[in-house]
């Protein structure tokens, strides 16, 4: 067979994509510039493209911090190197083969006692929750032995992200060492760490709803396990000694809007809602409260 008939067989595809700046390596590192982006712009941009693929059922096998590319001209992240990509049909799994980057690919991938298991695009959602934790951090989760992706072996959460509660809880739905286990693209952008101000206040507004409900058996019960375990919840400490100071006496002397709050867990959810209300308060005691927000939300979570 001639090489001119040999290369009929097959079919080229070329494409052409934007010039973009840097990764999201070069975004750590600080060898290249991104003034239009954040960690957060960054995040959402990769969620969205990867609901994109998993709903066309394309699953893109390499996600790691250098096939994420960062674009000044449109302010964007996306995804590119579909070297290895696959199409699945939908619900459908497909054969293990070894593929994707070391310390960057899911367990199912790497342990050998796996080997039959068949992959889903769950494996795409646990190498995006590593890039999310080395955007944050600058280092892999799992150190550089990829056994400790295997052995479940990473580091702490808690100690390296320190207050931020509900990105640990992100990252955590995201590497979940089962596949059926991990959150589904489509639900990373629901999740609350990506929620604005104006939801959080909503939901703590249902919570304080159901809470002062007496007839409602869900609040009963909350508040009940709440007013046990509260010192546990938030630290060892009342509420209302964890505020600002100038924050603490507003909301705990009473003046001529209101009586002073109670260190109690209902009473601690009405603040929280309340908090929103109060324009006068400058944002650093908002964000100083942040982190309160989301120990409570948690432990509504569970």
């Amino acid at each position: 067979m001639s090489k001119e008939d040999e290369d009929h067989r097959y079919i080229y595809l070329n494409i052409a994509m934007e010039l973009c700046d840097g990764t999201i390596d070069d975004f750590v590192k600080g060898t290249k510039l991104f003034p239009g982006l954040t960690k957060k712009g960054i995040m959402i941009d990769t969620a969205k493209a990867l609901t994109y693929l998993h709903s066309g059922n394309i699953v893109h096998k390499d996600i790691k911090p250098t096939n994420v590319l960062l674009s000044n001209k449109s302010c964007a992240a996306k995804l590119a190197d579909f070297g290895i990509a696959k199409t699945v049909s939908a619900n459908q799994t497909f054969t293990n083969t070894r593929s994707g980057t070391p310390l960057w690919t899911a367990p199912e991938i790497i342990d050998v006692t796996r080997k039959d298991e068949r992959l889903k695009p769950g494996i795409d959602i646990f190498s995006l929750g590593l890039v999310y934790y080395y955007l944050h951090k600058g280092v892999a989760l799992f150190g550089n032995d990829e056994l400790n992706i295997v052995n479940g072996k990473h580091l702490s959460l808690t100690d390296t992200l320190p207050g931020d509660d509900s990105l640990q809880d992100l990252i955590t739905a995201m590497i979940q060492n089962v596949a059926k286990d991990r959150i589904s693209s489509s639900n990373i952008l629901s999740h609350p760490y990506f929620w604005d101000d104006s939801k959080i206040m909503d939901y703590f507004r249902e919570v304080k709803d159901t809470v002062a409900d007496k007839t409602n058996s869900n609040g009963k019960e909350l508040n009940d396990k709440a007013e046990r375990d509260i010192s546990n919840i938030i630290g060892g400490q009342s509420w209302i000694i964890k505020l600002p100071d100038e924050l603490r006496d507003y909301f705990t002397k009473k003046n001529m809007s209101k009586r002073p709050y109670k260190d109690t867990f209902p009473e601690l959810v009405m603040c929280i809602r309340n908090w929103a209300r109060q324009s006068f308060l400058p944002d650093s005691y908002v964000n100083n409260c942040s982190s309160i927000y989301f120990t409570i939300f948690y432990f509504i979570k569970s």
